[in-house]
């Protein structure tokens, strides 16, 4: 086995490994404080995750992206590259504590400021350690990266759960977000730096060929939180906060089974199709394997989510949240339109295009907004359908002007590539649903529901699927 793949492998499992250990994690945690805060709380923390989302990326200014993507990076360049992150995350921070009473006033909501000015250390605590992060992504050493990744990730959900039983309220989500970050940031330090310590002189000279690509990746990034964010920003606005609370939960279930899939192929993708980004038949190659696993993969996770969308609310979330149910199965419908689209980022900046991701991203928040707009006239569920049905539609120009023109991969192999697995899933999920409809328990309607499911799609696509993913 080529020294390469044998890398890619390791990294692949790892990836893996860690990612069904913080979904585990995270739903587990979103299990608890469901049945501890209230819809009302949910709806907070998902305007102030909407500020750190965007704020963590001006922190970073798409310098890791720069630093990942460039082959050789000289050590005092790396040096540059870390003081230049920490200042912009300070700086961040800063602007997020002056524009929180603001963004309160616009909701109408109070409770937002102090909320979103306690968040603020997340950027810097974050960006302590990203860069030892990402050179451990860039030479795909990925085992001691998730072992931080999961001890984070059990510590904040476990300051989460504490606070919300102390009485915290919206706060216990912060307590996470800021415990998170700082593990991370500190065994990073400590178990990935190699030796590794920045040096104390900032020369712009050294840092200036990494800006052009940082910054059109940053503008990428920023515009992209904004088409993923529209959602929650328009809803918080127009639905009110106990809404978005019911809607916000449903979405953050789909985006954590995303979570689990997407990443073990895309943050193996990334590197791997930068290596080789000037032979296109290897990119292809890359490519290819990385849509037909997040097809193969979540097509019958997303569609027993759809299916199970009753279940899941009532033995999850509490029977308070049954009537996001419904919500639930749209958005898994999402979550896999979603998933199809989210290589398309590795796939650009593993072969330079940060410009090319920029304009798609910059067409996309012509689009998303007025169909969101349009879809909050009727709720949380008419939100759900009009997001579903916007990234559904742009799949297609999305692989006429964003894959075919750096792969050459067909139009009638992609599509096999992502419809098969969901019709297949369908069907299976469809046998599930006839043989377990009897069973009145839910817990062992859902388990029996998943193992004919698991069996059928197993069955079905033996034979159907292009398991070596050579065509």
């Amino acid at each position: 086995m080529p020294p390469r793949v044998a890398r890619v492998k390791r990294a692949a499992v790892w990836v893996a490994l860690g990612s069904a250990g913080r979904v585990l994690i995270r739903i587990a945690q979103i299990a608890i404080l469901t049945r501890l805060l209230s819809p009302d709380d949910f709806g907070i923390m998902a305007i102030v995750m909407v500020v750190v989302s965007v704020g963590s990326l001006f922190s970073d200014g798409g310098l890791s992206s720069a630093f990942l993507q460039r082959r050789d990076v000289p050590d005092n360049a790396r040096s540059r590259l870390y003081w230049l992150n920490s200042a912009l995350a300070l700086g961040v921070g800063i602007m997020v504590a002056l524009l929180a009473p603001g963004i309160s006033w616009i909701y109408g909501e109070p409770a937002l400021t102090g909320v979103m000015i306690a968040s603020t250390p997340v950027f810097v605590l974050g960006a302590l350690g990203r860069q030892f992060e990402v050179a451990s992504e860039k030479s795909l050493r990925f085992g001691n990266l998730v072992l931080i990744e999961l001890c984070a990730a059990l510590l904040g959900a476990g300051a989460a759960v504490g606070g919300a039983m102390l009485g915290w309220k919206a706060y216990s989500l912060v307590a996470a977000a800021l415990v998170s970050a700082a593990v991370r940031s500190l065994l990073a330090i400590v178990v990935l730096s190699d030796g590794w310590r920045p040096s104390r002189r900032l020369r712009w000279s050294d840092v200036q060929p990494y800006v052009g690509f940082g910054g059109a990746t940053l503008a990428s990034n920023l515009v992209n939180q904004l088409n993923v964010s529209v959602d929650r920003i328009l809803g918080g606005r127009l639905l009110g906060l106990d809404a978005l609370g019911l809607y916000s939960v449903p979405r953050s279930l789909v985006l954590n089974v995303q979570n689990a899939v997407n990443p073990v192929v895309t943050r193996v993708g990334f590197p791997v199709i930068a290596e080789v980004q000037h032979d296109r038949e290897e990119v292809l190659r890359a490519y290819q394997g990385v849509v037909r696993v997040v097809a193969l993969v979540g097509a019958p996770i997303y569609g027993g989510i759809a299916v199970l969308s009753k279940d899941i609310c009532h033995l999850l979330l509490g029977p308070e949240w049954t009537a996001a149910s419904t919500t639930l199965t749209i958005l898994a419908c999402w979550g896999y339109c979603r998933s199809l689209g989210n290589p398309v980022g590795a796939l650009l900046l593993g072969v330079g295009r940060a410009d090319v991701a920029l304009k798609w991203n910059i067409a996309l928040l012509l689009v998303y907004p007025a169909a969101l707009w349009f879809g909050t006239q009727w709720g949380p569920n008419g939100l759900a359908i009009s997001l579903f049905v916007t990234s559904a539609v742009l799949l297609i120009p999305g692989w006429r002007w964003l894959v075919f023109p750096y792969t050459g991969w067909s139009a009638l192999h992609f599509a096999r590539a992502v419809l098969v697995p969901a019709v297949v899933a369908a069907a299976a999920w469809a046998s599930a649903s006839a043989v377990c409809a009897p069973v009145s328990a839910a817990w062992w309607r859902l388990t029996l529901s998943v193992a004919v499911a698991v069996t059928a799609y197993i069955g079905l696509g033996w034979s159907i699927f292009d398991w070596r993913g050579t065509r």
